[in-house]
């Protein structure tokens, strides 16, 4: 009988006892078992804060990516077809590098037909995208200013009227403009003061600017 009632108690404990209201025992300032889970709470409550924080913060770049999504995507799109082209997004602007010596034939400013696809991608790219094209005209320093001014003026127009016929009627704003020599990307010569023919070719460039 002794057993049994010992059972009963026990049972009576552990159906209706204080402990089922929390298995952990009562969180008081004296309990050991409080100071355990304040701090386990500790590491919770920090994340909660730093979550807080971050958040926004997240918030604000995302906002900030999508502005120019857009052309990272057209970026990327004509980099995989042209790798050559040296598609870079600069803040709100995409800058394509398009070397003249595949644009033209030496000392000419029409567009080369094997230039065309090139030009086809970028124009079909940038029509839905509505934002203004400019194109501009970089020649080497061999010749003189007013030449290379000339011919580089020349060449952007061409590569304007090219995209302006395959933008058709987008709502795309083009202007061109020529810079002769003047804003190199390498040098034209080298230190012995001989000619650097690979500098030379690099400068040798229309660039298209998107957006901006």
């Amino acid at each position: 009988m002794r057993g049994v009632a010992v059972l009963a108690a026990a049972g009576a404990v552990f159906l209706g006892g204080p402990a089922l209201a929390e298995p952990w025992g009562p969180l008081d300032g004296a309990s050991a078992r409080a100071e355990a889970a304040a701090r386990a709470a500790l590491p919770r409550a920090r994340v909660d804060v730093l979550k807080a924080r971050i958040d926004p913060l997240t918030g604000m770049a995302q906002a900030t990516t999508g502005r120019s999504e857009p052309l990272a995507n057209l970026a990327s799109d004509l980099s995989g077809r042209f790798p050559g082209l040296g598609a870079k997004v600069e803040g709100e602007q995409l800058r394509l590098n398009l070397q003249s010596d595949v644009l033209f034939d030496f000392d000419k400013a029409e567009v080369r037909k094997e230039a065309l696809p090139v030009l086809d991608a970028i124009a079909a790219g940038a029509g839905p995208l509505g934002k203004p094209i400019k194109v501009q005209g970089h020649t080497d320093a061999k010749g003189s200013d007013a030449y290379n001014q000339a011919l580089s003026e020349r060449r952007a127009k061409a590569v304007e009227a090219a995209l302006k016929a395959r933008l058709g009627s987008a709502a795309v704003t083009l202007t061109a403009q020529g810079f002769g020599a003047a804003r190199p990307v390498a040098a034209n010569a080298k230190p012995d003061g001989s000619d650097d023919e690979a500098g030379r070719q690099r400068n040798r460039r229309v660039e298209i600017l998107i957006g901006g």
